[in-house]
């Protein structure tokens, strides 16, 4: 007698299954599992039952998963436009004008701050050393907050 011709009672189908008498007889009332008669199923019944079931359940999980990401992202671009018409965010490109506005005024600053400080030109250009140095980490420290800003992964870059 081969193994899909075998026939089970409840116990040995749950067993067979690794659950519960319950959860067996719970297949068979929704139809996933048919019985030979009262009681008694055949074993490749039980096995086909158990993945129409499993299967059955990982596609409402997917659909679930995928319904729930969309109402979340509704819900987040709800959340902006709420936070937006409150004043509590500003847009991106205004954000990146307003860096731009900041660091120009910066530059403007030192510009001829190394000749106001001393009259030694080796003095001089180790000031403008230091200042080009903070400028260029300047630049780079705007070019991730850009890239942070236009992403919307502020986390991500530190921010």
């Amino acid at each position: 007698m081969g193994f899909e011709s075998k026939i089970l009672s409840v116990k040995e189908a749950a067993e067979l299954a690794g659950r519960s008498d319950t959860f067996i007889r719970s297949l068979v009332k929704s139809g996933y599992i048919k019985q030979t008669e009262r009681g008694k199923y055949r074993a490749d019944a039980v096995v086909s039952g158990m993945i129409d079931y499993y299967e059955t359940k990982a596609q409402e999980n997917s659909k679930d998963n995928a319904a729930t990401a969309a109402s979340d992202a509704r819900t987040r671009e709800i959340e902006a436009r709420i936070a937006e018409r409150a004043s509590h965010l500003i847009s991106t490109e205004d954000a990146l004008s307003a860096m731009a506005e900041i660091t120009q005024m910066f530059r403007a600053e030192f510009d001829g701050f190394t000749e106001s400080v001393t009259r030694d030109p080796a003095m001089r250009q180790t000031l403008q050393n230091e200042v080009d140095g903070i400028f260029a980490r300047l630049a780079d420290k705007a070019e991730d907050a850009e890239r942070a800003l236009r992403t919307g992964r502020l986390d991500e870059h530190g921010f």
